[in-house]
């Protein structure tokens, strides 16, 4: 690398041609990588020619991509009027692609206007993914009013989507109030739920409030569900009251439910303690249920608190969030859970409860658990129903 720099800055005309020539697209790739980066940095003219022919005829994906955005970098009339021609006439998607990724990290003011009409009629859709996300690289006026325009126009979902994380991206002061305009009052129920939680994702003092309005005056209940993971996305002050005091309520159990799945994203040590007094506490056994859920999940490195969901099993009341409970402990796999599912197999009132005990010994799959289901079998009577 520093012997092609030292060959660069020699800078007279006989030492840009020896560097031209040394580019052959059967060489080692990191060295071809290695001669963009130079002819990159290389003020000669004619190095933009050599980066042009590498980026139509180096036989690796790569290597274009690299030479595209050193032509990119340029910023002259002949390297943005190729680019465009790469993105108009090349025969590869993924080439198109990185010509538009190049015409946007090149922060040229003048390919803004080229960038909304690829992103408003391109047949393409990762063409105008491409284009959408290199206006969100520029945060300016006209950027913002064309992807304003995009989202307006664009009779797209997706792109529309696309367009709103980009406007969301920059700092503007009135943003929140435009999020929250689309997020009651668009007729796409996909641009509505993105808004809501491209609000959560702002973090600014207006968030918390522009999300309880959202709340209180949005009628789809899509959107109310996902005001909750916005306001716990926000991390606002007040934001764990008000998902709890909805987790807590009994007027709406959809409401209720989302609202402690939103608290169970907490990752502090106090959250199974906080998913117990919610289950305890939850007047909506949907909400209830849902703890459980919650309560139940795990992974590799965090076994299922099997003795917490016992204790639950024992205590519960209500058949359905019973049924729940022995759901999550025929997922532990745990022998822990073998003693109080047999018990319920053959005690429970309700027949729908027992099965779910014995369908969860055979998740179990070890031999105390067999040996549980073998003792039902035996049972002088059977068991009722089963």
């Amino acid at each position: 690398m520093a012997a092609l720099y030292a060959l660069k800055d020699m800078g007279d005309e006989n030492a840009v041609q020896t560097l031209f020539g040394l580019y052959d697209p059967k060489a080692k790739p990191k060295l071809r990588e290695r001669l963009v980066s130079v002819l990159e940095d290389t003020e000669n003219p004619k190095a933009v020619q050599k980066l042009m022919e590498i980026a139509k005829s180096d036989p690796l994906p790569e290597i274009r991509e690299r030479a595209l955005q050193a032509i990119g970098s340029k910023k002259t009339p002949e390297s943005m009027r190729f680019l465009k021609d790469v993105v108009q006439n090349d025969p590869s998607a993924e080439i198109k692609q990185m010509a538009v990724s190049a015409l946007a990290d090149s922060e040229d003011l003048q390919v803004i206007p080229y960038l909304k009409q690829i992103a408003l009629t391109a047949k393409d859709g990762e063409l105008v993914q491409a284009a959408l996300r290199g206006l969100g690289q520029f945060d300016n006026a006209e950027a913002a009013a064309a992807l304003q325009q995009i989202l307006k126009e664009s009779k797209s979902t997706e792109m529309r989507v696309e367009a709103l994380r980009a406007l969301a991206e920059r700092e503007h002061p009135v943003l929140v109030a435009t999020l929250r305009d689309l997020a009651l009052n668009d007729p796409d129920q996909e641009i509505r739920r993105t808004a809501v939680m491209l609000i959560g994702e702002r973090k600014e003092p207006q968030t918390f409030e522009a999300l309880k309005g959202i709340l209180a005056a949005s009628a789809d209940m899509e959107v109310r569900k996902a005001v909750l993971f916005a306001v716990h996305e926000s991390g606002a002050a007040g934001a764990r009251e008000m998902l709890m005091t909805i987790a807590l309520a009994k007027e709406n159990d959809e409401l209720a439910k989302e609202a402690v799945f939103a608290l169970a994203e907490e990752e502090t040590p106090g959250r199974l303690a906080m998913l117990l007094d919610l289950y305890r506490r939850a007047k909506s056994p949907e909400a209830r249920k849902a703890a459980v859920s919650a309560i139940a999940e795990h992974d590799e490195e965090k076994p299922a608190p099997v003795q917490t969901l016992v204790q639950i099993l024992k205590e519960e009341k209500d058949s359905e969030v019973k049924r729940e409970v022995i759901a999550a402990l025929g997922e532990s796999k745990s022998d822990e859970a073998v003693p109080v599912l047999l018990e319920t197999a053959h005690n429970d009132p309700d027949v729908r409860v027992r099965t779910a005990a014995v369908s969860a010994l055979g998740e179990i799959k070890t031999p105390k658990a067999r040996e549980a289901i073998l003792q039902i079998l035996k049972k002088k009577d059977g068991v009722s129903g089963l």
